[in-house]
């Protein structure tokens, strides 16, 4: 899949920036300008251009601000992925320079050069469009990942997460005993915004955290993630929803490899001494930490076991806007027979078991693709009408799909989405039974902090 994002201003129609993911050439000036004429004539006739679609490309535009229009184009990708991406991009755009820049460009090639900051957090955001392709079966979705043997699990962990709008976190026991350090070290800056990452992925963090924006978590962290690597760092940022205009101070200290501190603050502490305090609160943590980065690429303790046809599992939480993605490496499943083993070897071939890259990369796509164009969205339009049993209990709560090589089951009850990962040779009428009991386990124990 390949997907292009463009930038335009309103007024003259000059390029800004144009970025790409996947193969292709990028997109040729001259298409570029066709694309902002086709919507200024449009807008010139008092008709609103939000999409449009060829026979192998979708191309989705969307004004902000009345200052830039942002365009995506994409081959086999769906419109609301699309519109959910400009969205995602436009909110980096603020969170980097601001609202009143991106209100009042005065000189283009100046404002030009300031979004230079923004291409990496962009690139990354486009990086969550792999699992959104349109695609008829849930078999194709293998073909897709079949050259993930060349990607190691260490860069998968790294880079597989990122569903646009949500933010990515853990699972751990020792969640509550980390909120002392943690607020302690709030305090000390002065901030009641605060998180503790573990690979990019949020840990525990403030009330105050929890409370912004899902979007604005989700770019915080990958901000930190994009970044050049370091052990600390101090950057400029605004809250696109909760502060557009009034500029925070993102502090970032490197704790442990693979652990680190985030926190907003004022114009105080300096960088050096906010190494200093985040060394006085979590110094004595050292060997904590360290231990708490074993628990990737699970994502959730080791202590609990869910059941040996599990792969894989992605849990949402809608209300906070938050997401746990794991893929479990399990050996026989015991819904595999013997007789089944016996005559139907290529499926007991470990060359034919899904890797790491391709578990996660078919939980996302069943997100994508039936969870949330399904479940979230007749829930959307359930909240729309008259609030009552009836509508509630008139929307779809399951879905899923078989294939040759797998099975996916999604299960939403009250504000939690489950979609599970499961092995071909699981009976299809098992798998509901298996998500409520996988579903219990994960959110059920109140030492687990979810």
């Amino acid at each position: 899949m390949t997907v292009h994002v463009l930038c335009i201003t309103s007024a003259g129609g000059l390029p800004l920036f144009t970025r790409k993911k996947g193969e292709g050439d990028v997109l040729p000036f001259s298409l570029v300008a066709s694309l902002n004429g086709v919507h200024m004539f449009c807008k010139s006739q008092d008709v609103l251009l939000k999409s449009t679609k060829t026979s192998d490309t979708t191309f989705v535009w969307e004004e902000f601000e009345g200052s830039i229009i942002l365009v995506a184009a994409a081959s086999c990708c769906d419109e609301a992925a699309l519109q959910k991406l400009l969205n995602a991009v436009f909110n980096a755009m603020l969170l980097m320079v601001g609202v009143d820049e991106i209100r009042n460009i005065r000189n283009p090639d100046r404002f030009k050069r300031e979004l230079r900051v923004c291409y990496p957090l962009v690139d990354k955001l486009m990086d969550g469009m792999d699992g959104s392709t349109v695609s008829n079966t849930a078999g194709s979705a293998h073909a897709t990942g079949k050259n993930s043997n060349n990607f190691s699990d260490s860069t998968e962990y790294l880079c597989c997460g990122n569903l646009i709008g949500l933010s990515e976190t853990l699972l751990s026991y020792e969640s509550n005993d980390l909120m002392a350090c943690l607020d302690a070290y709030a305090e000390c800056l002065n901030s009641q915004f605060a998180c503790l990452l573990v690979y990019g992925r949020e840990l525990v963090s403030t009330p105050a955290w929890t409370d912004l924006h899902p979007l604005e978590r989700q770019l915080l962290t990958l901000l930190t993630v994009v970044s050049s690597p370091s052990t600390s760092s101090d950057t400029p940022i605004f809250l696109p929803f909760k502060s557009p205009s009034i500029p925070f101070r993102l502090i970032w200290v490197l704790l442990v490899p693979g652990v680190s501190i985030l926190g907003l603050c004022g114009p105080t502490p300096t960088l050096s001494e906010a190494e200093h305090l985040a060394l006085q609160c979590w110094g004595p943590s050292a060997d904590h930490l360290r231990s708490i980065t074993q628990i990737a690429p699970r994502n959730f303790p080791h202590s609990i076991q869910l059941d040996s046809n599990v792969l894989g599992f992605l849990l949402i939480n809608t209300e906070v806007g938050k997401y746990v993605l794991s893929y479990i490496a399990n050996d026989k499943p015991v819904w595999q027979s013997r007789e089944r083993t016996e005559s139907n070897t290529e499926h007991s071939n470990p060359v034919n078991a899904p890797s790491s890259r391709h578990r996660l990369h078919v939980l996302r796509t069943f997100y994508h693709q039936a969870v949330e164009s399904l479940l979230l969205t007749a829930d959307s339009s359930n909240n729309k009408k008259e609030k009552g049993d009836t509508a509630r209990e008139s929307s779809p709560l399951e879905t899923y799909w078989c294939s040759e090589y797998h099975k996916c089951h999604g299960i939403r009850r009250g504000t939690n989405v489950l979609c599970v990962l499961y092995v071909s040779s699981v009976p299809t009428h098992t798998m509901r039974l298996l998500s409520q009991q996988t579903l219990k386990i994960l959110t059920t124990d109140k030492q687990l902090h979810w």
